[in-house]
């Protein structure tokens, strides 16, 4: 069987896809913002540089300064301030300096090492003098960053409030499918009826809509099922007797050898079981029409066990068996008598075909904290632990079991009969060395009315 990859949570996907669209809506908004931001205050920085190295001009005229160099905070942004000297006759140490022989005044960008710095010059011209106002570019980028954090810092509070508020609404609206979900999971094999689910939006509704229509349609297909396996079986019953009694004829009249015995034996096994079949059947058939709350009443299994024992009892003697009962206590049980019956009759059945000559069979029914057990165990070949599932199947047959007569349905019926009672079947290795059958049934309420 091809492995299944692991489900994602639906909760989740929506999350992280929620989650995503947060973190990439903040990068959009944090470039935006940032370039928005760098671009206004460049503007602004660049603005206020111009305005001092304009304003110093007229403070220089008619002064004998040749170089001089100072800082100025604008906002929190550090320029540096120099003037120098212009000589367009040799070359000039910094490209401010050459635009100076160009032009009166400008900007020019220049790398200094690992840095980018942009400097404002302005020439004046009555004292061939330069005014430089320079800032680093790094400290005009860490102050724009600064104010874009401070900008984004409430998106940054509300983004996981509304990442929660997110996980609670999706809980909330998922609620219903997860009402919808144990209503299915606990519903019984046989339970078709309408979904109690209230749709709380219009996709809840379709999924409810198109489940009835599903359970309706399995309803039907079983009620056919169910319809023509009990045909069959009750059009095969006649016949089949007729058959039994015909043969029952031919053996005492033409059986003159041990050949003959034989060959009429073998047909009276096979033909033993295929009554056993038919009969199986029909007991499947109407089993499968029990409503689980229909004609309950309460019933005591102890007498009825009884009475199956009794019914049973030529079987055990005729084997040349050993019944042992360990434990009989007085067992209610809420059921239909015919389901009890049947349940106590197969096992009981199989524990005589199964356990060879002289061997053991045990039965134990007791009360036990708040159920009613019942162990039947025998002392035959068994089965194996990894076969315990398959032989609740229809029809399923062990290897170790084909010269024994039946049908591979009485487990099923069992298991069935069990299941639709509320009850519990376990098979396990008995201490008699064959097999142990234990079922399990919850104890009836005290006020329940008793049907002896």
């Amino acid at each position: 069987m091809a492995k299944t990859a692991p489900l994602f949570s639906l909760v989740n996907r929506i999350l992280l896809l929620f989650a995503s669209l947060v973190v990439v809506l903040f990068l959009v908004i944090f470039i935006f913002a940032y370039n928005t931001t760098k671009s206004e205050f460049e503007q602004k920085v660049y603005y206020k540089i111009e305005r001092v190295g304009v304003l110093l001009e007229p403070q220089l005229k008619n002064t004998a300064i040749q170089w001089f160099e100072g800082n100025y905070i604008i906002g929190e942004i550090n320029t540096t301030i120099k003037i120098a000297q212009r000589d367009c006759r040799t070359p000039q140490p910094s490209n401010h300096l050459a635009e100076a022989c160009v032009k009166k005044s400008g900007f020019v960008a220049q790398k200094v090492g690992l840095y980018d710095i942009e400097t404002f010059f302005f020439l004046n011209t009555q004292n061939n003098l330069v005014i430089q106002v320079s800032v680093l570019h790094s400290q005009i980028n860490a102050y724009v960053l600064k104010l874009t954090s401070k900008i984004l810092t409430p998106y940054l509070i509300v983004a996981p409030f509304a990442i929660l508020i997110l996980f609670f609404l999706l809980l909330k609206s998922l609620k219903p499918l997860r009402t919808l979900e144990q209503e299915i999971l606990t519903r019984e094999p046989n339970h078709f009826a309408v979904l109690q689910t209230e749709p709380s939006s219009k996709e809840l509704h379709s999924l409810v809509v198109a489940l009835n229509q599903m359970f309706e349609r399995a309803y039907q297909f079983q009620i056919q099922q169910q319809q023509f396996i009990a045909n069959a079986a009750h059009e095969l019953r006649t016949p089949l007797t007729a058959l039994s009694l015909h043969l029952q004829i031919l053996k005492n009249e033409l059986v003159s050898s041990e050949t003959d015995q034989k060959i009429f034996d073998e047909f009276e096994q096979r033909l033993t079981r295929l009554q056993l079949l038919v009969n199986q059947m029909m007991i499947l058939a109407h089993q499968e029409k029990i409503s689980i709350e229909a004609n309950t009443q309460l019933i005591d299994l102890s007498e009825l066990l009884k009475s199956s024992i009794e019914q049973l009892y030529p079987n055990i003697e005729k084997q040349g068996l050993n019944l042992y009962i360990t434990d009989f206590e007085k067992c209610r049980v809420n059921a239909r008598a015919d389901q009890l019956n049947s349940i106590i009759i197969n096992i009981l059945d199989n524990a005589i075909k199964y356990t060879p000559k002289d061997g053991l069979i045990s039965v134990s029914l007791k009360n036990q904290s708040d159920e009613v057990v019942l162990i039947i165990e025998d002392s035959g070949s068994g089965i194996d632990e990894s076969e315990y599932d398959n032989v609740f199947q229809r029809f399923y047959r062990l290897n170790n079991a084909q010269d024994v007569i039946g049908s591979g349905l009485g487990l099923a019926i069992v298991h069935q009969a069990v299941q639709q009672l509320n009850g519990s079947i376990k098979l396990s290795k008995s201490m008699l060395g064959g097999l142990s059958v234990t079922i399990s049934f919850k104890q009836p309420q005290s006020t329940t009315k008793f049907n002896a």
